[in-house]
């Protein structure tokens, strides 16, 4: 009797040590999970960048130049003493110089075409030329359906320089008054979406100079994901995100999606656990959770190439090495479980969000169609590098 009691004992201590066993190991996912989903790490002043887009001086002036003259093309007549003018306007030349104050970049623009006055019944044209330096001024929307959009205000006019063919002398200052007023009419010009609406951003700052221009944001990180950025050439554009934000998004994602058994219904998690990028490879730690019975863990390291497909990037394993488990844990091919890669997918579309590869799409009168032409890692952030092709018409120039 005693020998029984005994061993009824100890087979109720293994059930407690199991059920304990079971509650540790979901709780534990529980509580990783509640922390990868929490709110993000407090905002500080001065704070690194996460999520850059750099954008070459030859692309910045085809943007520049296809959203003026959208804005010119609009300016309706302006009110001088002697009667109304309109400008029919076009920006012919820009050249971006070193900026007088932050979140701007500097410019001496041409603008070219006819100046229209029209007194009482009298009508007279005068072709002008009108040269001018000034500060584009940079702001983003809060982003929402269509993606966060960058805005574009010229501000801080100076050195105006207004050169008239057939005019009366009289009409020189009042039609040099007008063209400023022209000039400061080209506000809140929009350049576009630089973030998808998928890429949650807190905090974005712009910086130029005569290269071009640089982009920075802030992500929604649990953690500081700043980075260092990398050199630009300035030609096309590049889109560099540190290895911290994609590591943050996929997290979300994995902890969003449950359980990736699908028919097998094994109550199975997927957790990415790190991510290194360097050169055309990755490396990509993910932990397998068994939410059911006993429960377990079981961590894996995979290991691939960084290719593109036609634009996009493509992130596929080709290699698998077991880690650490829990007591108990199966054996479970990762592989097979990720349904077409799902975390692998996540990453990659990660990555599309700081300027997707798209086809045409208006900025002012031109369409603008970027296409990603290189993929790799350096330092602590992945790098993706492109050319853009702006489109008027039947006319077409390539920004790189």
């Amino acid at each position: 009797m005693e020998g029984t009691i005994r061993v009824l004992s100890e087979w109720m201590l293994a059930l407690l040590s199991l059920a304990c066993k079971a509650h540790d190991v979901t709780g534990d996912y529980e509580a990783r999970k509640a922390r990868a989903l929490g709110p993000p790490a407090a905002l500080t002043e001065g704070w690194e960048s996460e999520v850059a887009l750099q954008l070459g001086e030859e692309l910045v002036v085809s943007m520049l130049k296809g959203a003026a003259n959208a804005e010119l093309a609009e300016a309706p007549p302006l009110d001088l003493p002697v009667g109304k003018v309109r400008f029919d306007a076009e920006l012919k030349k820009v050249q971006l110089i070193e900026p007088d104050c932050d979140q701007c970049v500097g410019l001496r623009g041409t603008i070219k075409g006819t100046a229209r006055l029209r007194v009482k019944k009298l009508k007279k044209e005068f072709p002008f030329t009108l040269r001018f330096r000034a500060q584009m001024h940079f702001q983003t929307s809060e982003g929402g359906l269509r993606g966060r959009h960058l805005f574009m205000s010229l501000q801080d006019i100076q050195e105006l320089e207004l050169e008239l063919a057939g005019y009366e002398a009289e009409l020189a200052k009042p039609l040099k008054g007008a063209s400023r007023e022209l000039l400061e009419g080209v506000k809140d010009v929009d350049l576009g979406a630089v973030a998808s609406p998928d890429l949650l951003l807190r905090d974005v700052r712009v910086r130029g100079s005569s290269d071009g221009l640089l982009i920075e944001a802030l992500a929604m990180c649990v953690e500081p994901a700043g980075m260092t950025l990398p050199s630009f050439d300035g030609e096309g554009f590049q889109v560099v995100m540190s290895e911290g934000v994609l590591l943050d998004a996929s997290r979300k994602d994995a902890f969003q999606a449950g359980d990736i058994s699908g028919e097998h219904a094994m109550n199975l998690h997927a957790e990415p656990t790190s991510l290194d990028v360097e050169g055309e490879r990755f490396t990509l730690g993910l932990r397998l959770w068994r939410l059911e019975g006993s429960g377990w863990w079981r961590d894996y390291t995979l290991e691939g190439p960084i290719e593109l497909s036609k634009g996009h990037i493509r992130l596929k394993a080709d290699d698998l090495q077991e880690g650490e488990r829990s007591p108990g844990a199966a054996l479970v091919d990762p592989l097979s479980w990720l349904g077409e890669g799902l975390i692998l997918e996540g990453i990659a579309e990660s990555a599309h969000g700081a300027w997707p590869a798209r086809d045409a799409f208006p900025v002012g009168d031109l369409r603008l169609t970027t296409t990603f032409t290189s993929a790799r890692g350096e330092g602590e952030a992945l790098i993706l590098e492109g050319e853009a092709v702006t489109h008027a018409g039947t006319k077409k120039a390539k920004a790189r």
